[in-house]
């Protein structure tokens, strides 16, 4: 990775983009990057913690920035298409070094992420198949709060979902829209029972964003 030199939008590329997925795919790849259920299951509680019954408008008040960053995307995309993105673009219309360090903030988000998502994973597939009635393998006890044990089962989780990633975009993209289907599908039933399942009655003044009590509530909520 080197730093961009030549002023945003002035320097074309030499050969034209080949389409590889369709705007399906597309949509599928990018939806999963959100990680929706990682970003609940970890972000969730938390955030409720701060607003309470008000995080549905808190929910709502962060996708704005998201959107704005979403159109900033698409002008750049426009002017200049290009697969790296964040860091050619800074690079160019900023400085280079600011360009350089933009990919290496990348990476280095990445590699925490992972390291961090794959003890959460491992734990989860853990407890999952302790609802499903399996405790022991091998005479080996199956602990979700065994940190070995969540560490090493989302390691191999990691290890199949990066030899699907280099079999090909096509072949990710089908995985991914696959998983998409059934992750969102759990999702909307779960909030559709916790819409009718919970303590308190359903109201509508849950996403008033004026309703949150306190402005250091609202600026938690936002940052969690």
């Amino acid at each position: 990775m080197t730093p961009a030199k030549s002023p945003i939008g002035t320097d074309p590329p030499q050969q034209s983009l080949t389409r590889s997925i369709g705007v399906l795919d597309t949509v599928a790849i990018a939806a999963s990057s959100t990680a929706a259920t990682t970003s609940i299951g970890i972000g969730l509680g938390a955030t409720a913690m701060v607003v309470g019954l008000h995080l549905p408008a808190i929910m709502l008040l962060s996708f704005l920035p998201i959107l704005g960053i979403a159109g900033a995307f698409v002008r750049l995309n426009k002017v200049e298409p290009n697969a790296g993105n964040g860091y050619v673009w800074v690079g160019r219309s900023l400085s280079p070094w600011l360009g350089f360090l933009t990919g290496w903030i990348n990476i280095a988000g990445t590699v925490v992420f992972l390291a961090y998502t794959t003890a959460v994973t491992g734990s989860a597939l853990l407890q999952l198949i302790g609802k499903a009635g399996l405790h022991h393998i091998a005479g080996l006890a199956l602990d979700p709060d065994s940190t070995a044990q969540t560490t090493v089962l989302g390691m191999l989780v990691l290890a199949a979902v990066t030899l699907t990633a280099v079999s090909g975009i096509r072949t990710a993209a089908r995985f991914q829209t696959g998983l998409l289907i059934f992750e969102y599908a759990v999702l909307i039933g779960f909030c559709g029972y916790g819409l009718f399942a919970g303590s308190h009655p359903f109201r509508l003044d849950w996403f008033n964003p004026f309703a949150i009590p306190s402005l250091s509530g609202l600026a938690q909520g936002m940052l969690l």
